[in-house]
């Protein structure tokens, strides 16, 4: 069978098992909130490197138009009610795979933002790049203990880091996935949830590529390191606080690049031209203001 065949099969199988109840659409998840895991400031941390060697890197790209036109309304004559509800769910396959197949034309063509920094990319490791962000929140956080091994840790952190580079190059994103387990049992996941960390944009006017490929890609895999650490910073604070804080949620305008966008989230911290947040879908996000706040511009430390 073809493999948009394939494909349209899988996703009405799927669909049909939610919808009559033989699969839990959620399954047996683990919480996303690391709040309700309490770790402590004095507990021992473990950072384990994710099991691919490389580090993922791909374009920006919007996906917002992505298989609109498959999906057109269609009328389902049927002689039942089982039969309209599989050519309904059929169609609602066909549209999907449709979408899916033209997301990943977009995104091979976002991809080539890349091109000119294959060489850095395929360099790097991602247990050299939890290493560097070790070092990193050694610094931040000097009173955070961090094992050379499992043996010697409480807790195992593991992540799995995906960065995105706008199309214009000013800035990186980094999407990580965070998973948590206690170190006497390494096989069940106590904790899963993502981290957004955005760059704050480049400043200077200068030829992007040379600016991100300087010496043999330095800046990026320094770059790719700071997020990585931010990341890991932000997820541990929000993990020691006390699970019954919950600030209200309001609009937070930050930068993206040079472009400014806005998010419905409850603000955790903000400093330094920073905003820390948690989004209505339970991301943690640290990104560059906005607009800086008074506070911020008068801090020492900034």
């Amino acid at each position: 069978m073809p493999r948009f065949g394939m494909a349209v099969v899988r996703a009405a199988t799927a669909a049909l098992g939610v919808c009559i109840g033989f699969t839990d659409a959620r399954g047996n998840e683990p919480p996303s909130d690391p709040r309700l895991l309490q770790i402590k400031p004095s507990a021992s941390i473990f950072l384990k490197a994710p099991a691919v060697q490389g580090v993922a890197f791909r374009g920006h790209v919007s996906f917002d138009d992505a298989g609109n036109k498959a999906g057109a309304a269609v009328l389902y004559p049927a002689p039942n009610l089982l039969v309209g509800l599989v050519a309904v769910l059929t169609h609602g396959a066909v549209v999907e795979a449709a979408k899916n197949a033209e997301k990943t034309k977009l995104q091979t063509a976002a991809d080539q933002v890349l091109q000119p920094h294959q060489t850095s990319i395929a360099d790097m490791r991602a247990a050299d790049l939890v290493l560097a962000s070790q070092a990193l929140l050694g610094k931040a956080l000097p009173a955070r203990r961090f094992a050379a091994d499992v043996s010697s840790a409480d807790w195992i952190v593991e992540t799995l880091p995906v960065y995105t580079m706008l199309q214009d190059q000013l800035a990186l994103i980094l999407d990580n996935t965070i998973a948590v387990y206690a170190a006497s049992d390494s096989q069940t996941v106590l904790y899963r949830g993502a981290v957004r960390v955005i760059s704050p944009p480049v400043k200077r006017e200068t030829e992007l590529v040379a600016y991100w490929g300087h010496d043999s890609g330095k800046r990026l895999r320094d770059m790719s390191a700071r997020l990585h650490a931010q990341s890991l910073e932000v997820w541990l604070a929000q993990a020691a606080r006390d699970a019954d804080s919950s600030p209200q949620n309001k609009t937070v305008r930050y930068l993206e690049g040079r472009t400014e966008r806005f998010e419905r989230a409850q603000v955790i911290s903000e400093a330094c031209g920073r905003v820390v947040m948690m989004n209505l879908r339970g991301w943690l996000m640290a990104v560059p203001a906005a607009r800086r706040s008074t506070e911020a511009q008068g801090a020492a430390d900034c």
